[in-house]
């Protein structure tokens, strides 16, 4: 008899539950149907935190708070930037909300359509368009270091010869590297300095001197004035271009092409 008991006292705990959490399941379907935002760019709506969502949805117990805080910007408005943070909701959906958990506390406010941070979205653009301007510049970059690295080495004297690489303008000059720093750059795919060494501390001297081509790893390689630039201004971390110098010369190496003899 005791045991019939237990048994009958387990299966109405058992269905209890079951029976919770069906209702619950019915909730949560009930107003997740009621969530999306109609469709227009004048549509009402309010930003709410994710998380609120995802532990409402996961828990039986009424939640305490949803903390906004943690989606606005510095301009206390919904920040663009933590929009995987944030999920939209119809007026519907969130009135019907707060009716069933009115104790909810919304930390750092509400926050509705009127509510997206228009500072920071200018600033994300303006990021935006400036990293596609920069990856537009390097893949240049790239292409000429692959152009100047298919051309023959360079040899070149005590500054003088010809120029058998890319040419730097219309004059024929270019600026001289390290053929073996240009290699390991473009392994890289372009990413950075190798080793943390500037293009022509391997075929300078300690006077700042070009090394003659037969010193050890002073072969080197004519690449245009503008990829030098690159590599002076944007190849190296701002923290490090002042401590890393393009060699012991304060100016490039550069190479012209001769004039043709009379």
């Amino acid at each position: 008899k005791d045991t019939e008991e237990a048994v009958a006292l387990y299966q109405n705990q058992r269905d209890a539950i079951h029976e919770m959490i069906r209702e619950r399941q019915a909730q949560v379907r009930e107003l997740v149907a009621l969530m999306p935002v109609e469709e227009g760019l004048e549509a009402p709506f309010y930003w709410c935190n994710a998380d609120f969502i995802r532990d409402w949805a996961d828990n039986t117990d009424a939640p305490s708070s949803m903390d906004n805080r943690a989606i606005m910007c510095v301009h206390k408005k919904a920040d663009p930037t933590k929009s995987c943070s944030m999920k939209r909701i119809s007026p519907k959906a969130w009135t019907q909300l707060l009716q069933k958990y009115p104790d909810t506390n919304i930390l750092g406010g509400v926050l509705t359509e009127a509510d997206c941070c228009d500072e920071c979205l200018r600033k994300q653009a303006i990021e935006a368009r400036e990293t596609d301007k920069q990856a537009t510049e390097l893949d240049r970059i790239r292409e000429e270091v692959e152009l100047a690295l298919r051309c023959e080495v360079i040899d070149v004297e005590d500054g003088g010869g010809s120029n058998s690489g890319p040419s730097g303008g219309p004059s024929g000059g270019g600026c001289l590297v390290s053929r073996s720093w240009l290699q390991a750059w473009a392994r890289r795919k372009g990413t950075g300095n190798p080793a943390s060494t500037s293009p022509t501390e391997a075929i300078t001297c300690e006077h700042g001197q070009l090394l003659p081509e037969s010193a050890p790893g002073a072969k080197r390689t004519c690449v245009p004035r503008g990829v030098w630039d690159f590599f002076v201004t944007k190849a190296r971390p701002p923290s490090k271009r002042k401590s890393l110098p393009m060699g012991n010369a304060a100016d490039p190496i550069v190479l012209r092409s001769r004039a043709p003899a009379d």
